[in-house]
């Protein structure tokens, strides 16, 4: 069994800035995965140095990082496709789909809108964490824990306050 804490759009140039609740659920996770938008590979490093693994992708605010666009990994059994999202916020789930069409994750993470989201669509699950900080939709900050056991999963999202 792993847990996965899920964030994204943190838009922080150091970790300090996240919620201490975030700052601690990272801590023990077994595995983050930063769904891009951190800003500065700063951030990164920091998140890095306070972690056990880390995934992370690129956004289109990580100007000049050299992060990866699209990442697919097979964890506990569970194909993983994690990518930040780019375009029109309207029909960002068409085009994460069709992204990763050809490798058949059973879940897309996903960031950009700043909209939490976790739900099943057309046979694949999505998650997107919102954001920590800046969340389009709430009043607060969100992240997301997944938790993926021998083929199988959970997932729900946080408040980060």
């Amino acid at each position: 069994m792993k847990r996965i804490i899920i964030i994204s759009d943190t838009h922080a140039g150091t970790i300090e800035k996240l919620p201490a609740k975030v700052i601690h659920a990272v801590k023990e996770a077994d595995i983050v995965i930063h769904a891009g938008d951190a800003d500065t590979l700063n951030f990164i490093d920091e998140l890095e140095d306070i972690c056990k693994c880390l995934y992370a992708v690129k956004g289109n605010c990580d100007l000049g990082s050299k992060l990866p666009v699209k990442i697919i990994e097979e964890i506990e059994g569970v194909k993983i496709g994690i990518s930040h999202g780019t375009g029109n916020y309207n029909n960002i789930i068409d085009r994460m789909y069709y992204m990763f069409s050809e490798d058949n994750p059973r879940i897309i993470i996903y960031g950009h809108n700043h909209v939490p989201m976790n739900e099943e669509i057309e046979g694949v699950w999505f998650i997107n964490p919102g954001s920590t900080s800046l969340n389009r939709t709430l009043n607060y900050g969100t992240y997301a824990e997944l938790i993926v056991d021998n083929g199988s999963f959970t997932s729900k999202i946080e408040c980060a306050e």
